[in-house]
């Protein structure tokens, strides 16, 4: 997770980057879907997920500036989204992308500026 916020913050395009870096988020929850809401608990508090979580405030922050995102979307919102779509993949039978997929177009279409 940690990675892939590294990766989206040297994306020049903020906006596209926070997109693909929330897609990396349910496929990375649909696929290891078993034990991927364990992992994330045991590791809550260190300092990995302190460094992705500022990661991912600088990217909002930098896709709130590009116009990407309405001005007032913060990180928390963001982290918010992470661990709604966590929990839909978890409601969603095996294999089914369709439902966070959707999940997720539905709610960046709302924090889309002018959106």
């Amino acid at each position: 997770m940690d990675e892939a916020a590294a990766a989206a913050l040297a994306d020049p395009d903020p906006g596209a980057a926070l997109e693909r870096f929330l897609e990396f988020v349910g496929v990375f929850n649909s696929e290891k879907r078993r034990y991927a809401a364990a992992l994330t608990d045991r590791v809550s508090a260190d300092e990995a997920t302190e460094r992705t979580e500022s990661r991912v405030r600088q990217l909002t922050r930098d896709a709130a500036d590009a116009g990407a995102l309405a001005p007032d979307v913060t990180g928390e919102d963001i982290k918010a989204l992470v661990l709604a779509i966590r929990s839909v993949v978890a409601a969603s039978p095996d294999g089914d992308d369709t439902r966070w997929r959707r999940f997720l177009r539905i709610h960046l279409a709302g924090l889309r500026a002018g959106g």
